[in-house]
């Protein structure tokens, strides 16, 4: 099929291939990784043998809550012989190799209770929609991680899921203290970019997050609000409302 060049001019030709082509059913595949802005439904269409012998262990996508992110969500979930459980991260959660290398880094610590936030057993678009910000930006996505039962029951009898998970009841009886500063670094979402109506409102619900290092004043159409957001993992994290 003809893409269009991102940046550039004209069209370039490049071939395609149906996933049941070049996959065969009874394999076992680890991690389906789809990105193909916009075309995701015939994505999971193409593969739908593939998704029906329930061998597909987790399915990564980038989740705008657009209309064809919908649909392609609901494909997957009739295309399925299983239920599927969500992950939803937040855009540029990142870690590098020596992150992973380090079982007690602070890097990866913040990973997992984004992870552990992140579960929710409900992957059903209307679900996912109530999750999101009330005004979805046009760059907004999340990275949206599928898994079925057994590999969630996997990943919550990690002793790092458990520890996040611990730390995220903790922080339900904790309150921080907050200093004014201004900064250049928005930080990453936490609650998924969740706007809230009163500084305080905010502050309350970041004292929650173990992975909030800050609120964020922010100003839109409809006057001041206040986003919970975390520091880039190669940052230490400090309490603060950021301006």
């Amino acid at each position: 099929r003809s893409a269009g060049r991102e940046g550039g001019e004209g069209k370039v030709a490049v071939s395609s291939h149906r996933l049941d082509d070049v996959i065969s059913a009874d394999s076992k595949v680890c991690v389906l990784k789809v990105d193909c802005r916009g075309c995701e439904t015939e994505a999971f269409l193409s593969g739908a043998k593939l998704i029906a012998a329930g061998n597909l262990q987790v399915v990564q996508m980038e989740y705008d809550h657009s209309p064809d992110a919908t649909k392609a969500l609901e494909t997957l979930r009739e295309l399925s012989p299983k239920p599927w459980q969500c992950i939803m991260l937040p855009v540029g959660l990142s870690c590098s190799g020596a992150d992973l290398a380090d079982a007690e880094s602070e890097s990866l610590r913040d990973v997992w209770d984004f992870i552990v936030s992140g579960v929710t057993n409900d992957c059903r678009a209307s679900k996912l929609e109530q999750l999101a910000p009330a005004t979805v930006g046009t760059t907004y996505h999340t990275d949206l991680w599928m898994v079925h039962d057994d590999t969630i029951d996997r990943l919550r009898a990690h002793p790092s899921f458990a520890a996040a998970a611990q730390r995220l009841a903790d922080a339900a009886l904790k309150r921080c203290d907050y200093s004014e500063e201004r900064s250049s670094d928005a930080g990453i979402c936490v609650l998924l970019c969740h706007r809230f109506s009163s500084l305080e409102e905010a502050q309350r619900a970041c004292d929650g997050q173990p992975a909030c290092a800050k609120v964020l004043r922010v100003q839109d159409s409809s006057g001041v609000l206040f986003e919970l957001r975390g520091e880039l993992l190669d940052t230490a994290a400090a309490g603060g409302a950021d301006e």
